[in-house]
């Protein structure tokens, strides 16, 4: 629920009493706050059932000694011989007067402060990303070797069926080179025909002749690329803060002074003759001797703690007294009705 809060001058401060005021210029300490919510629903928004825990440690630590020694020794011899004679003569004047001036002054002043702080926190953010990207190729070519020739080796050959080989190895694929092939791409090498060394024929029944040639060779393009990508962002917050303070001030005074004044004289006088006589002769003889003697002790220490979790609230008799409940739940509707508090 939410919380109510009063401002003292200097700091926010939870309340720990709220009045109300009642007929007759009274105060009535008010033990809910409810309004409407949004649903036109009554809602407890102060309450002032709080909770609290008493520790209470007794300790009772008691010794008592009786040790009595009582003795009556009591002789009575008494003699007693009386005339009395009343001749009396009362006058009697008593003269009253009684004044009542009684003044009585009363001022009562409501002094009611009312603090509203309203806060307003706005955030915007704003996040700006730029992406750029850049592509770069770059393409190398090696350098070529000096021309070669071993025979059967290293050779550019032509004929029936071409073939280049190098240092012993044939890198060309069937059909091979054709007579008027001069650069040839195997592998990751370019190949390149040189001059003419000799003419190689074949035994057997059906000779054939092939041409050979030096050959030289070099790494084939190569290709790099370089792709280079920019991302930039650019994040701004913009804060809104707005505060708007209202501080209501009730200011209220009462003054009543009642003036009582009262006289009564009262004069009464009483004449009174009276005569009396009497004469009495008493005698007591009279003898008592006792002796009582007690003697007890007795000690005891008792030792008692106590923990209690308590509920307490503030009640709305107009005394602000405390009053424990069973339970922090006790969130009844309370409610002023004009001329007295009832709960549901």
């Amino acid at each position: 629920m939410p919380d109510v809060k009063l401002w003292n001058g200097s700091a926010i401060k939870s309340l720990r009493r709220v009045l109300a005021k009642g007929t007759n210029a009274t105060f009535f300490d008010v033990n809910y706050i409810v309004v409407n919510n949004s649903s036109r629903n009554p809602v407890t928004v102060w309450n002032a059932i709080f909770q609290t825990t008493r520790a209470t440690t007794t300790t009772f630590a008691t010794t008592t000694t009786f040790d009595t020694t009582t003795t009556f020794s009591t002789s009575f011899n008494t003699t007693a011989s009386t005339t009395t004679t009343f001749d009396t003569t009362v006058s009697t004047t008593r003269d009253t007067t009684t004044t009542f001036d009684t003044t009585q002054s009363t001022t009562t002043t409501f002094s009611t402060n009312t603090s509203t702080t309203t806060t307003f926190s706005t955030s915007k953010s704003t996040t700006t990303t730029f992406s750029t990207s850049r592509s770069t190729s770059r393409s190398t070519t090696g350098a070529y070797t000096s021309y070669q020739y071993s025979a059967g080796s290293t050779m550019w050959e032509t004929g029936l069926s071409g073939q280049i080989k190098w240092s012993g190895t044939t890198v060309s694929s069937y059909p091979g080179p054709s007579a008027t092939d001069t650069t040839k791409t195997y592998g990751s090498y370019d190949y390149q025909r040189g001059s003419f060394v000799e003419n190689f024929v074949t035994t057997g029944k059906i000779p054939f002749t092939y041409s050979r040639y030096q050959v030289r060779r070099r790494l084939s393009s190569t290709t790099t690329s370089f792709s280079t990508s920019f991302n930039t962002t650019r994040s701004t917050t913009t804060t809104f803060n707005t505060s708007r303070s209202t501080t209501t001030t009730f200011d209220t005074s009462q003054s009543t002074t009642t003036t009582f004044s009262t006289s009564a004289t009262t004069t009464t006088t009483f004449d009174t003759t009276q005569s009396t006589s009497r004469s009495t002769d008493t005698t007591f003889s009279t003898s008592r001797d006792t002796t009582s003697t007690i003697s007890t002790t007795r000690s005891t220490n008792t030792t008692k703690s106590t923990n209690t979790i308590i509920f307490q609230r503030i009640t709305g008799t107009g005394t602000g007294a405390l009053t424990e409940v069973t339970s922090g739940d006790a969130n009844n509707l309370r409610y002023w009705d004009g001329s007295s508090w009832n709960e549901e």
